[in-house]
């Protein structure tokens, strides 16, 4: 393999493996710059490599990049409810609480009737709407 597809295709995995959790909601970072550490007099009197090398070496405190977990921190596949068996232990997805009590409803019945009406009339408007031009058609032909 070509050394400059194996760079493009490693910066593509680095960017799927940093992106992905970011995106899901799992993970973030921040950049910090690092806090001086010395004074100018003492930077006067280093080399050039010891510069370099003192700006290099951190502790895990100064880290310029800090990747953290967020707390509250759930993947759509985590987040769900289950209830636990107490028989067998095994874990059972509950998609929502059932009431027996016919007084309640997650939705408005009246609403639901004016939603049903309405389409039995856009159906006999379309009905009426077709049979209207064949009637003149036929009529035409007769004369």
């Amino acid at each position: 393999m070509d050394f400059y597809a194996f760079l493009v295709l490693f910066v593509i995995i680095i960017a799927f493996v940093l992106l992905l959790p970011l995106l899901s909601g799992t993970f973030s970072y921040k950049f910090r710059k690092p806090a001086a550490r010395a004074g100018k007099a003492d930077r006067e009197h280093l080399s050039r490599t010891q510069r370099l090398k003192e700006k290099l070496e951190f502790s895990k405190d100064q880290n310029p990049i800090k990747f953290q977990l967020r707390e509250n921190a759930s993947t759509s596949s985590r987040n769900k409810q289950f209830e636990v068996d107490s028989k067998t232990g095994l874990k059972k997805r509950t998609i929502g609480k059932y009431s027996a009590d016919p007084n309640e409803f997650d939705y408005d019945l009246s609403e639901l009737i004016e939603e049903d009406v309405l389409e039995d009339k856009k159906q006999s408007e379309l009905r009426y709407q077709q049979f209207a031009g064949r009637e003149q058609e036929e009529s035409e032909a007769l004369v």
